[in-house]
């Protein structure tokens, strides 16, 4: 699998990521066990590269008869977590309007915060760890 990654990935380019606090949302795990805060990836050319990554992960899944990524995507940095599913709760959309507002504040006087580069893949399997870089 790291081989097959390694090769897939070889001539794949680093790319920035920008977002910002309009872009914050709230997740849920397919289980419904977990519930998660995170930025969600929207920019044209940043989702499209995300893409062609996932794409390159994925073959390499489907060599070894793995499951691949989720058919409908929605890439995003997640920023905070908690058990359960925060779907049902009825004061969702008031604490996420709030988180919203705290995070515009933090955006305004720290914008280089909600920017970064993607310079390499980190693999994890069991208690090791294999890092690619991109171009």
């Amino acid at each position: 699998m790291v081989d097959t990654l390694r090769d897939n990935l070889r001539n794949s380019s680093a790319f920035s990521i920008n977002f910002s606090s309009s872009d914050l949302k709230y997740y849920v795990n397919e289980e419904k066990t977990r519930s998660f805060c995170g930025f969600e990836v929207t920019l044209h050319g940043t989702v499209e590269s995300v893409q062609k990554l996932v794409e390159k992960v994925d073959l390499a899944l489907l060599d070894f008869k793995c499951d691949t990524y989720y058919p409908n995507p929605s890439y995003h940095i997640s920023i905070a977590w908690c058990v359960g599913d925060i779907s049902k709760d009825e004061s969702k959309d008031t604490t996420l309007a709030y988180m919203k507002q705290l995070w515009k504040v933090i955006e305004d006087h720290n914008p280089h915060l909600f920017s970064f580069v993607v310079k390499n893949i980190v693999l994890k399997s069991g208690n090791k760890q294999f890092m690619f870089f991109l171009l």
